[in-house]
């Protein structure tokens, strides 16, 4: 059975890619908000006095600003792969990859690797 007769009668692949964009969309907004929340947030603990708990830094430290960066790399690399026209699977994978290159990223220079 070819790779055509087996797909007859099921929706074409580019349902499943317009699926995954808001998916990547919503990943790339919430990782936003949670970057500016993190800034926002080491802003007021550096220098506000008392308000030393709100510093993201000492509250979530380095999986926090993974869990950020990931998010981020994963929807920007699943948006770029997804409007780039790669088929669904390759864009997730492309995704994947995006937010494991991120995280390294914030592993690497991190404020204790300064």
């Amino acid at each position: 059975m070819r790779f055509y007769e087996a797909m007859q009668g099921r929706p074409p692949l580019g349902v499943y890619a317009d699926r995954m964009t808001w998916i990547y969309a919503v990943a790339l907004f919430v990782g936003a908000l949670m970057a500016l929340g993190w800034v926002v947030g080491v802003a007021i603990g550096t220098w506000v006095d008392g308000w030393e708990f709100i510093d993201p830094e000492r509250r979530f430290g380095g999986f926090g600003r993974a869990l950020v960066a990931g998010l981020i790399g994963f929807g920007m690399a699943g948006m770029s792969a997804s409007y780039g026209g790669w088929p669904p699977v390759l864009a997730f994978c492309g995704a994947g990859v995006g937010a494991l290159a991120m995280v390294a990223v914030a592993r690497y220079f991190g404020p204790e690797n300064a």
